[in-house]
């Protein structure tokens, strides 16, 4: 019985993935409160200008520090919007877009790929890659009529000496209509 793959675990790629997704529930609620936006910023900035000493008001530079400290604050966080955003893109739409590539060159393609037999036992089954489909975010092979994982395909081979046979039987045809014989 071949191995298909309905319910694939489907997630992003290692390097891509925040830290806060790693993190437990407690470093987030720790991290959250922790965490000095651009909102509490400003209204820090605003209490401290609101609350100054007329007869001392803070010096240029310090409020052109802390300006300068906020716009930097804010970029940061335009930044780290556009990187998530980024990562969405790429893990929603360009890795299942490029897995579909690179299993679709496997059609027409003799594989092997690891199953089980009726008696537990693993073995490896050949077939060749009819088509490749697409389902729940991600490609399967269909060899055999079953959908295969294409991560657990072992090996790849080529045409059979049969299937090279029907290939150059079929080449000779359309040479045959594109070129004309002598003659005629």
């Amino acid at each position: 019985m071949a191995t298909t793959a309905t319910n694939a675990n489907y997630s992003t790629v290692p390097w891509l993935q925040s830290a806060a997704s790693t993190a437990s529930k407690t470093e987030k609620t720790t991290n959250a409160a922790s965490y000095l936006g651009k909102d509490a910023f400003l209204r820090l900035l605003i209490t401290e200008l609101q609350n100054q000493d007329p007869t001392d008001p803070m010096k240029d530079r310090e409020f052109i520090s802390q300006m300068a400290s906020f716009s930097s604050l804010e970029q940061m966080q335009n930044m780290n919007t556009g990187f998530t955003a980024l990562q969405n893109t790429i893990n929603n739409t360009l890795m299942p877009n490029l897995l579909m590539q690179q299993t679709t060159n496997l059609i027409g393609l003799e594989v092997s790929y690891p199953s089980t037999d009726k008696n537990g036992k693993e073995i490896n089954l050949t077939g060749t890659v009819e088509k490749v489909v697409f389902s729940e975010g991600k490609p399967y092979c269909v060899i055999n009529g079953k959908q295969v994982d294409p991560s657990l395909i072992t090996e790849i081979g080529i045409f059979s000496n049969n299937q090279i046979g029907e290939l150059i039987d079929k080449l000779d045809i359309v040479m045959s209509i594109l070129v004309p014989e002598e003659g005629a």
